[in-house]
């Protein structure tokens, strides 16, 4: 129901992040947990979009999936927790997975959009926001962001953002403090200090709350 829920919304987010950086495609084969999903769009090829899961696996993701696809999109679901990992070697594995990707009759040339969920949230703000070569725009639902706290502080982690981001979090999630509404917002408030490079500061796009639109960005 959830994953129905946010499809919902998902044609003006892959529009307007897709139309940000010029997004290619993918079919990526993963090195992990659970089978990939990899679905064409109705005219056999398409812009890619790469999700990865949640700590569930890929497959209650291929509702979602498919609802990519039928916009007119390459769709690839990879299991997240192989990107959002122990051994901290997500950032290889995404990268040889996209590389894997252009190998496909299915995939136009360009780069990836990256859409990930909880563990993949995650994994996609790790290391795909610093990916410009090969990623042009992330989306993050309820991602995982505890783990900044432990490794860094937030002002290093947003400051390698290179990527547009648009992050969604839920204001009475606080299962396990995993996601925290209140640390997407303190990652877009950090993104935009004078401080940062420029490409950190246009990079993280807005947080949302999945009940109301924090304040700070319904202004920007």
């Amino acid at each position: 129901m959830m994953l129905r829920f946010f499809a919902a919304s998902l044609s003006i987010l892959v529009t307007t992040l897709i139309s940000l950086g010029g997004v290619g495609a993918v079919n990526a084969t993963g090195e992990g947990n659970s089978p990939d999903i990899d679905l064409p769009p109705p005219s056999g090829q398409g812009r890619v979009v790469l999700i990865l899961s949640g700590m569930d696996g890929t497959g209650p993701y291929k509702e979602y999936a498919e609802k990519i696809a039928g916009l007119g999109y390459y769709a690839v679901v990879i299991d997240g927790r192989d990107i959002f990992s122990a051994d901290q070697k997500g950032g290889d594995r995404l990268q040889k997975a996209i590389t894997r990707a252009f190998a496909s009759s299915n995939a136009l040339a360009g780069k990836v959009a990256v859409i990930g969920f909880s563990a993949g949230g995650g994994g996609a703000l790790a290391y795909a926001e610093r990916q410009p070569d090969a990623v042009s725009a992330v989306i993050a639902y309820y991602p995982a962001t505890s783990f900044i706290a432990e490794m860094s502080d937030m002002k290093s982690f947003v400051g390698k953002f290179q990527v547009p981001a648009l992050v969604f979090a839920g204001g009475k999630d606080t299962f396990d403090n995993c996601c925290l509404l209140a640390t997407a917002t303190e990652m877009e408030t950090t993104a935009k200090h004078p401080s940062l490079g420029s490409a950190a500061r246009a990079a993280c796009a807005a947080s949302r709350s999945a009940v109301l639109p924090n304040p700070a960005c319904a202004a920007d």
